[in-house]
C-alpha cells in the first residue's frame, strides 16, 4: 500500500483588509514576484525580550497549515522609508566631579571602555539609583562610600555633601565595600561576577583589579568583604568560597571552600587574628534557600578552622532557629553567635581564640555591630538605635533613627552612615548630635532593592521605558533625561507594572505584571490612553505583544479559563478584535505585515488572517517555568526556541520564503550538577548574535543565576557572558537593558 501524503498550501487571493492588514487597508499589497516571494519583512516587539510560551500542552491545529517551501502568505504590510536608525549617536560619559548628591542624579553613562578591557559588550549607563546596598565610612568620618542597587559606588564627602568620585567597574555591578584602615583607597566586590577591585583616594583609579576563581553568577550568598585592622591583608567572599587576599598586589594568600557552598557573611576578630563566616545550608527538598549551617572561626593567617558551631540543615529541621548570624569583636576574645532551636533566647557567646564557651551575654538579641573599643555594641530597636555597655547592659543612648539599612562607622565610632532610599538615601549620625543628617536623597526606588524594575527598550536603543511605582518613566538615552512620565491610572503603586515599548517608540503598553487586568495603551508622549486590551468579566492574563511595521496595530494573546485568543487594538480608536487561537499559543512578533504564532508542538508561522504559514520550529511538548518559549529577530526572519534534556542547545529557525534549521546552538555545561534548559533571549536582524538564558530544569529547584551567554552564530563560538535577568534588548541586540541599567556592544 502505497503511503497517503496530504499537503495542504496557501495560495495567492484577493486580501481582506479588515482580517489581513487590521484596520489599515491602504496597507495591503500584492505578493512580490511569481511565487511570492518577499524580502524582510516588519519588526516585531523589538523592544521586549519576545514573548513568553506557555506551560506544558499540545495545542490543536487552527486555520489552514500549509506545507512546502514555496508557498507561503503574501506580504500584507511595508515599512516605509523612515525605519529607525541602528546606530545611534555616542552619548557623553557623565563627568564634573565633585557635585551634590542632594538630590543624587539618577543617570550616570559610562566612559568607553579601554582596550584592556576583555568582551564584546561592557556597561554603558545606569538610569536609576535605587536602594543603598552598602556603606563604608573612612578611618577619620570625613567621608563615605556608598553602593546602591545601580551597582556603583560613589564616594561623598560628608561636610560639603559632594559626590567626589563613581567608582564605576566597566564589566561588573558592585555589591560591597570596604575603607583601607590608613584611609588611602577603598576595595569593593562584584560578587556576581567575582570581581574584586582595589582603588586609589589620591585619583579614585584602580590600583589592581583581581577575578576570584569559581563559577561567576552563582547567586547563593551575599558573601562579604573586611580589611584587617593592619591594611595588610583582607577576606573577601563573592557568596562561595572564601580568599584571603594580599592587599599590595591582590594575590590570593589563601582560600577556603565553604563547606555548604555559600557564604552569607565575613568579619575579622580579635585585633585580626581570626577571621568569622557565617556558612549556611542548602540542604533541601526543593527549594534550595540557605537554612541552618555553621558558623566558622578561621585562623587570619592561614583561614585554617579554629572553631565551628553547628546549626543542623534541612535533614535535621529541628537543629536551627531560621537564619544564622554572628558578631565578632573587634578588641576582645570574643564572638556572638545566634540560637540554636534547643537554646533559650537571646545569643551566645564564645572565645575566638579557640571556640570555648563563655558565659551569656547582658544584651538578649543580636547586635547591629560592636563599637570599635568592643566595651558597646548598638542595637536596632524598633526605630531607636541604643547603644549598650556589653559587660551589664546599661543603656549608654539612644537615638532616634527610624528604618535603618546598611551601616557603617569610622575608625574611632564617632561617625556612622546609615544607608536607605528616597529622601533617606544616606543619613550621618555624629558623635553628640541627638539625630542623624540627611546626607544624599534620591528618587523612591522603582522596585525593591535589588530586583530592579522592568523596561523596554526601542528598536535603536535610544529610548528606555522604566516601570516605576504607578508609572511608567520615558528616558533619552544619550543622557537620561525623563521625557515624559505615563500614570497608568489602573494599577496601585505597590504593583509591579511590565512597559512594552513599541519599536518605534510611539506607544507604550502597560501591562499588571503576573495578573489579570487591563493592558493600556499610551502614546509616549504621555497623556491619556489611546487604546486597551480589556478584560471581560472573569479576567483575562495577557502575556506576548506585537506592533504591525506602522504600529497602527498592537496584538496580544489573552487566556481566560482555558481559553486563548489573539486579540488586536487599534491605537487612538479603541476599537479592537478578537479571534481564538488554539491553547498555549503566543504572539512573538510580526512578520511581513502579519503576526507571528509560536505553540511549541507546532512551532512559528505567520497568521494573515484567512492565510497561514506552514508552522515551523515544533516538535518540543513543554515550556519550562519562566523561560521564553520563543523569540523573533526584529526582521521578522529568524527566530529561537529553547533546548531540553533530551535536545540541548537552543534552536535557530526560518520563517518562509525558506524556513527550516539553520543551527543548534553550542549546549552550556559544568553547572555542578544543575541541569540547564537553554532559552532564546534575542536574535538579531539575520541571526548573526543570539543571547541565551538558561534556567534549572527542576520544576521547582532554586538553583544558580546562569548567565546570559552571547553567540557569534557564525563562528559558532560564546563570545561573552552577561548577567542574567535582562529586560530588554534594541532590535539589532547591541544594546541589553537590565531594568534601569544598560550594557552596550563595544
Amino acid at each position: 500500500m502505497l503511503p497517503l501524503v496530504v499537503a495542504f498550501a496557501c495560495q495567492a487571493r484577493p486580501l481582506v483588509p479588515r482580517s489581513d492588514a487590521g484596520f489599515e487597508a491602504g496597507s495591503v499589497s500584492p505578493p512580490i514576484g511569481g511565487d511570492g516571494a518577499a524580502g524582510g519583512g516588519g519588526a516585531g516587539g523589538a523592544g521586549g525580550a519576545g514573548g513568553t510560551g506557555g506551560i506544558g500542552g499540545i495545542g490543536g491545529s487552527i486555520g489552514g497549515a500549509g506545507a512546502g517551501g514555496s508557498a507561503y502568505c503574501p506580504r500584507v504590510d511595508e515599512v516605509g522609508d523612515d525605519a529607525p536608525s541602528t546606530t545611534p549617536p555616542p552619548p557623553i560619559p557623565t563627568a564634573g566631579f565633585p557635585f551634590s548628591c542632594q538630590s543624587m542624579p539618577e543617570a550616570f553613562l559610562f566612559p568607553p571602555p579601554g582596550e584592556d578591557v576583555a568582551g564584546a559588550f561592557t556597561r554603558c549607563a545606569s538610569f536609576e539609583v535605587g536602594a543603598v546596598r552598602a556603606v563604608a565610612v573612612s578611618p577619620d568620618g570625613r567621608s563615605v562610600a556608598m553602593v546602591t542597587d545601580d551597582g556603583l559606588a560613589r564616594v561623598i564627602e560628608v561636610e560639603s555633601r559632594q559626590v567626589t568620585a563613581v567608582l564605576a567597574p566597566p564589566r561588573a555591578m558592585i555589591t560591597a565595600v570596604a575603607y583601607e584602615p590608613h584611609g588611602r583607597g577603598v576595595l569593593t566586590l562584584a560578587h556576581a561576577q567575582r570581581e574584586v577591585t582595589l582603588w586609589r583616594a589620591v585619583d579614585w583609579t584602580p590600583v589592581w583589579r583581581v577575578t576570584l576563581p569559581g563559577t561567576p553568577y552563582y547567586h547563593l550568598g551575599a558573601g562579604g568583604i573586611a580589611f584587617a585592622p593592619d591594611g595588610q591583608s583582607a577576606v573577601v567572599s563573592p557568596g562561595s568560597d572564601t580568599f584571603l587576599l594580599d592587599v599590595a598586589n591582590g594575590a590570593i594568600r589563601a582560600q577556603r571552600s565553604a563547606a555548604w557552598d555559600t557564604v552569607q557573611d565575613v568579619a575579622y576578630g580579635w585585633n585580626g587574628q581570626r577571621i568569622v563566616v557565617a556558612e549556611p545550608s542548602l540542604a533541601a527538598h526543593c527549594q534550595h534557600n540557605p537554612n541552618g549551617g555553621k558558623v566558622t572561626v578561621l585562623d587570619a593567617a592561614t583561614l585554617a578552622v579554629v572553631a565551628t558551631f553547628d546549626f543542623g540543615d534541612y535533614s535535621n529541621p529541628g537543629g536551627w532557629r531560621g537564619p544564622i548570624a554572628f558578631r565578632a569583636s573587634p578588641a576582645d576574645d570574643l564572638v556572638l553567635v545566634s540560637p540554636r532551636v534547643e537554646d533559650p533566647p537571646g545569643v551566645r557567646a564564645f572565645r575566638l581564640s579557640d571556640g570555648g564557651a563563655l558565659p551569656a551575654p547582658a544584651v538578649t538579641a543580636m547586635p547591629a555591630a560592636f563599637m570599635p573599643d568592643g566595651a558597646s555594641v548598638l542595637m536596632l530597636d524598633g526605630g531607636a538605635l541604643v547603644r549598650l555597655r556589653l559587660s551589664d547592659g546599661a543603656t549608654l543612648s539612644v537615638t532616634m533613627l527610624g528604618d535603618a539599612g546598611p551601616m557603617g562607622m569610622s575608625a574611632d565610632g564617632g561617625v556612622l552612615a546609615f544607608g536607605g532610599s528616597g529622601a533617606a538615601l544616606l543619613r550621618v549620625l555624629n558623635a553628640g548630635s541627638p539625630v542623624p543628617t540627611s546626607i544624599c536623597t534620591a528618587g523612591a526606588p522603582s522596585a525593591a532593592s535589588g530586583l530592579g524594575p522592568s523596561s523596554s527598550l526601542s528598536f535603536d536603543g535610544q529610548t528606555l521605558a522604566i516601570a516605576g511605582r504607578g508609572e511608567v518613566r520615558i528616558v533619552r538615552r544619550s543622557d537620561g533625561a525623563v521625557t515624559s512620565r505615563i500614570l497608568d491610572g489602573l494599577s496601585p503603586e505597590s504593583e509591579p507594572m511590565k512597559p512594552i515599548l513599541s519599536p518605534r517608540a510611539s506607544f507604550v503598553v502597560t501591562l499588571p505584571e503576573g495578573q489579570a487586568g487591563t493592558a493600556s495603551v499610551f502614546p509616549r508622549s504621555g497623556g491619556p490612553r489611546v487604546g486597551a486590551f480589556f478584560p471581560d468579566g472573569n479576567g483575562w492574563s495577557w502575556t506576548g505583544f506585537a506592533f504591525s511595521p506602522r504600529e497602527d496595530r498592537i496584538y496580544s494573546n489573552g487566556y481566560r479559563n482555558g481559553a486563548y485568543g489573539l486579540t488586536t487594538v487599534q491605537p487612538g480608536s479603541f476599537a479592537s478584535s478578537v479571534v481564538p487561537i488554539a491553547n498555549f499559543t503566543v504572539v512573538i512578533g510580526t512578520s511581513n505585515g502579519c503576526p507571528v504564532l509560536y505553540e511549541s508542538a507546532r512551532g512559528a508561522w505567520r497568521s494573515c488572517g484567512d492565510c497561514e504559514d506552514p508552522p515551523v520550529g515544533g516538535g518540543s511538548q513543554y515550556n519550562p517555568v519562566g523561560a521564553q518559549g520563543a523569540v523573533l529577530s526584529s526582521d521578522g526572519v529568524t527566530f529561537g526556541t529553547w533546548s531540553d534534556v533530551n535536545d540541548p542547545g537552543v534552536k535557530l529557525w526560518t520563517l518562509p520564503p525558506e524556513p527550516g534549521r539553520v543551527a543548534t546552538l553550542t549546549a552550556r555545561g559544568g553547572w555542578r550538577g544543575w541541569e540547564p534548559i537553554e532559552f532564546a533571549v534575542a536574535v538579531s536582524p539575520g541571526g548573526a548574535r543570539v543571547l541565551t538564558g538558561a534556567l534549572p530544569s527542576g520544576s521547582c529547584f532554586f538553583g544558580p543565576a546562569f548567565p546570559i551567554e552571547v553567540h557569534d552564530v557564525g563562528a559558532g563560538q560564546v563570545i561573552d557572558t552577561l548577567p542574567p535577568g535582562a529586560t530588554a534588548t534594541d532590535g539589532a541586540v547591541r544594546t541589553v537593558a537590565y531594568g534601569a541599567q544598560l550594557w552596550c556592544a563595544r
